[in-house]
């Protein structure tokens, strides 16, 4: 295992709350993808032509004239457009929950469309992100819960969207969370950056777990340079700087390690 709270912030993720909510949202999932689905349907063959001849800069009163039932479609155009800045009634309805109007903005979708502005690099939905994945398991605006399943969909969506402090966060879910989609949306969203840092939660999966969790670690293990979990650990322990994330490879190299980890350590003084 590696470091807890390498981000270097107590108290930082959802651990308690993702445990209590999970169970009951798993339960319903169903369900709400069954409506999110068919709800999609319509939307999208009802209000494609109309959408797509709105500008950016009448979105915004389009989103609030419209139907509840057609917004979630504009919104979503809206945002794939990249309207900047985001039209305020649609940011609005993602960070309380429902629309100028009083009308509720469905948990997965208010999920699907801060996922898909973190994907659009929008800086406001990638900060809102970071604050779900730091909290203690609700919205910050209204106090809504937010759960294992939907941190999944928002741990996946920064993976284009990667800062030091959140990778070391990543690795502080990582290190802090067992279930296993969570571990693999850390890894998968881990892989995609080019920090040595990342690949502390990468090399650890292939030693750490047994299912899913440590294929992908040792797919993305064999993308490296150097094409074993050894090999990758042994340049994380030469180049990291001094630090939680040096000390956790350290760790790791104590309980999993070959001879080129324990040269890298001796190298070091870290033996």
């Amino acid at each position: 295992m590696m470091s807890h709270r390498i981000a270097g912030r107590a108290g930082i993720i959802l651990l308690a709350a993702w445990a209590i909510t999970v169970t009951s949202t798993r339960a319903s999932e169903g369900q709400e993808n069954k409506v999110a689905a068919a709800s999609k349907k319509s939307e999208a063959s009802s209000t494609a032509g109309a959408s797509s001849a709105i500008s950016c800069e009448k979105m915004g009163a389009a989103i609030l004239a419209a139907d509840v039932s057609k917004r979630l479609s504009l919104a979503q155009t809206a945002i794939r457009r990249a309207c900047r800045p985001a039209p305020a009634p649609l940011w609005d309805a993602i960070r309380t929950g429902q629309w100028s109007d009083s009308a509720p903005l469905a948990p997965a979708f208010r999920v699907s469309l801060l996922v898909l502005m973190i994907g659009k690099r929008y800086a406001e939905a990638e900060s809102l992100g970071v604050q779900l994945l730091e909290g203690n398991g609700h919205w910050p605006a209204d106090g809504a819960a937010f759960n294992q399943p939907e941190a999944v969909d928002v741990i996946s969506s920064l993976k284009s969207a990667l800062t030091p402090y959140r990778i070391r966060l990543l690795l502080d879910i990582y290190d802090q969370v067992s279930d296993t989609k969570v571990r693999l949306a850390v890894v998968r969203a881990l892989q995609e950056s080019k920090s040595d840092e990342a690949m502390l939660a990468v090399v650890s999966a292939c030693w750490d777990s047994t299912d899913e969790v440590k294929t992908a670690g040792e797919e993305a293990v064999k993308k490296q340079p150097e094409k074993s979990a050894d090999g990758v650990l042994a340049r994380l322990i030469r180049q990291l700087p001094a630090g939680p994330v040096l000390d956790g490879a350290v760790r790791l190299a104590k309980a999993h390690s070959g001879p080129e980890v324990q040269a890298a350590l001796a190298k070091r003084g870290l033996k």
